[in-house]
């Protein structure tokens, strides 16, 4: 038995922690486990994902089939383009996604019939609160009109808001908090007892935050802004803030306060996958301006430039939405699929995708590319005419970096023991943790029970091929282990109660916008996919260096239309 047959058939789901017995050759002899839980890996199919890299297919036996548009990839930039022909009144589409189940980074799992998110578990609400709400130019039209559709949200006496059935779904209080100095403590800024020299370290902060909020020129979604609509000022502060990374940029303003700079890691690390000293200070002040903000102690009355107000969460995290869009698309959406490569035919594309024992070959007019573009790369490579595109697809795969990210999923027999302070809360941050805290899968239940609940940690490694490697060879034993020790420090009785772990992996989860991601020849080369001639059009977040559901979603909803417009054309 080879060790990944060995590594697949120990650490199946409902396989116990006593039955793992060995690590992997040349890794650390891990310590006894604090815990007697049971678990498994769950989420993406890397042994099926990575056989795109051999180009081979294990069988000669092909199956025609046509379409119109073919989509490749189901997460929310691929179900935002079949939302979007839909809308046009497209049917002739199909989607081809490699999982079980759409959804990419917004998947939802299930333990003992108790929702929890996969990844990504909330979405704030799209309202402009400088009045442009209702001013399409903003770009967030396609999230309102998908939360509408949704009944989340209604344009009603002339502005955007959350409808009444979508204020049931708005995160309950209280929504943070943080565990410092052996207590916990209301929201996620660090404050008991730090000093006045770090309290006007954030004052600080928050002022330079405001005066770019106030400049402009931090939006979301961003990536299918024009860089030609930027002014020469705001481009040339963008180029300035894009050359350093966010901690040299830090320390250029004098900000060394040791506090501020571990809550703006964490929140690089939550966003980005990656910290401050790697991604660069357009990205560090992007977090804030656009979507964030951010205010010091006693600045609640200063005016808020933020797109958002509240959020929208769920048990089971984004996968709610994901399984909403999914839900319409019927038989349209082919799960278990690999796509293979794509060649140009007379009129249109042909995509070569492995569906078990066969192969599918699509004909179609357009192809829509919602995918990683290092896959996109490797799907595209040798087979167009035009090099172009596939030399912008090289350039930014040679600037970009993805972080890796493990989320587990914790089944607790009963509520947690606190340690004094600040109520149980939706989110929960550990200060000086590796990880990023968790969420409480359970709090936007009414019930009020002390029965069985789910946590949901994340932790974020980083990026890099180190990362990707622990993160793929490390046993599931290994990461229960560091689980439990990073609960432990707020909820010792946290082994006790665990009675089930379920770890998913994220090796590519998503890119770090690093300092030079808008340098000319990237800015260039994103226009290029995004403007491309060929009956091909690309959509995914890699193309905004920002992995959020607005960046992806909106990207997949032009791409859908200007693939209807294309084929439109055509017919």
């Amino acid at each position: 038995m080879s060790r990944r047959e060995f590594l697949k058939t120990s650490f199946k789901l409902g396989s116990t922690a006593s039955t793992v017995t060995l690590g992997l050759s040349g890794c650390e002899p891990s310590p006894p486990l604090p815990s007697r839980a049971s678990g498994g890996f769950i989420g993406p199919n890397f042994e099926s994902g990575h056989r795109i890299k051999s180009a081979t297919s294990p069988t000669e036996r092909v199956v025609s089939r046509q379409a119109r548009v073919v989509i490749i990839g189901g997460g929310i930039a691929g179900l935002g383009a079949a939302w979007s022909l839909k809308k046009q009144g497209i049917d002739d589409f199909v989607v081809l996604e490699l999982e079980k189940e759409a959804g990419g980074n917004s998947r939802a799992h299930q333990i003992n019939n108790l929702a929890c998110p996969m990844g990504a578990h909330y979405l704030p609400v799209p309202i402009n609160t400088r009045g442009s709400n209702e001013d399409p130019s903003d770009g967030l039209e396609p999230v309102r009109a998908l939360l509408a559709e949704l009944e989340l949200m209604e344009f009603r006496s002339g502005r955007w808001q959350v409808s009444a059935q979508g204020e049931r779904h708005l995160c309950h209080s209280p929504q943070e908090r943080l565990f410092f100095r052996g207590a916990w403590h209301e929201g996620l800024l660090p404050l008991a007892d730090v000093g006045e020299s770090s309290l006007q370290a954030y004052r600080r902060f928050s002022d330079l935050i405001q005066g770019f909020q106030e400049r402009g020129g931090f939006q979301l979604p961003m990536g299918t802004a024009a860089d030609a609509a930027i002014t020469s000022t705001r481009l040339s502060e963008r180029l300035d803030l894009d050359r350093v990374n966010f901690k040299t940029w830090l320390g250029q303003q004098g900000l060394d306060d040791p506090h501020l700079h571990w809550y703006l890691d964490y929140c690089c690390r939550d966003d980005y996958g990656s910290g401050m000293a790697s991604v660069s200070a357009w990205a560090g002040v992007h977090y804030f301006a656009s979507r964030h903000g951010f205010q010091a102690p006693g600045e609640s009355a200063k005016e808020d430039l933020t797109a958002t107000s509240g959020v929208f969460t769920w048990p089971e995290g984004n996968g709610w939405l994901s399984k909403k869009i999914a839900a319409t698309l019927g038989e349209r959406l082919q799960t278990e699929r690999l796509a293979m490569h794509i060649k140009p035919k007379a009129k249109g594309l042909t995509v070569r995708a492995l569906n078990s024992d066969h192969v599918e070959q699509w004909d179609c007019q357009h192809c829509i590319l919602a995918l990683p573009l290092f896959i996109s790369q490797r799907l595209l490579a040798g087979s167009l005419d035009n090099q172009h595109t596939v030399s912008a697809l090289q350039a930014l795969g040679r600037q970009s970096e993805h972080s890796s990210w493990m989320v587990a999923n914790a089944y607790l027999d009963r509520d947690l023991r606190d340690r004094g302070g600040a109520a149980p809360a939706w989110d929960n941050v550990i200060y000086g943790g590796q990880g990023l805290g968790y969420v409480n899968a359970q709090h936007q239940s009414l019930a009020q029970t002390n029965g069985p609940t789910v946590l949901t940690y994340y932790h974020a490694l980083g990026e890099g091929r180190e990362a990707r490697k622990q993160l793929l060879e490390q046993p599931w034993q290994f990461w229960h282990t560091n689980v439990v020790k990073e609960f432990m420090s707020a909820h010792p009785d946290f082994p006790e109660h665990l009675k089930h772990l379920d770890i998913a992996r994220f090796g590519h989860a998503m890119a770090v916008p690093k300092p030079g991601w808008h340098s000319e020849p990237l800015r260039n080369a994103r226009a290029h996919l995004l403007n491309s001639r060929a009956p091909l059009s690309f959509a995914h977040s890699d193309l905004a260096g920002y992995s959020v559901f607005e960046e992806a979603f909106t990207l997949g909803v032009r791409a859908g239309q200007r693939a209807g417009r294309a084929t439109q054309t055509e017919s």
